[in-house]
């Protein structure tokens, strides 16, 4: 896979859905704590959101995160990850603290969480 990473590209190609746009409060502190995040932090969080950690082949170029913010989520709640899709479901966290403490969460553990509701039968 490729290695050449364009994060400011990857942010450029976010898409936003269930109550997300950019100028979100939620998403401005995503995008500012994520850019202060080491190289090896955002392999990380890319191995979280997609399941691999290297780029598709044509790079970054054609890569995206798809935000969206469930109804069911508080603060209290880490960031989940569906990674056949790249969609990040994140919690509208209201600090910079929170945020840092769920990417540091998400970056730690490398596998995208399920919900509980998605578990139940």
């Amino acid at each position: 896979g490729n290695t050449d990473y364009d994060w400011k590209q990857f942010e450029q190609n976010s898409k936003y859905e269930q109550g997300y746009q950019k100028s979100h409060p939620t998403i401005q502190l995503f995008w500012k704590a994520f850019h202060k995040l080491t190289l090896d932090e955002k392999k990380k969080f890319l191995f979280f959101l997609t399941g691999r950690d290297r780029l598709h082949a044509r790079g970054i170029q054609k890569m995206e995160i798809v935000f969206r913010s469930p109804e069911t989520f508080s603060e209290r709640d880490h960031p989940t990850s569906i990674t056949c899709h790249n969609i990040l479901s994140l919690p509208k966290y209201s600090t910079m603290e929170r945020m840092e403490e769920a990417l540091q969460v998400a970056i730690n553990n490398n596998r995208g969480f399920v919900s509980p509701m998605l578990t139940q039968s």
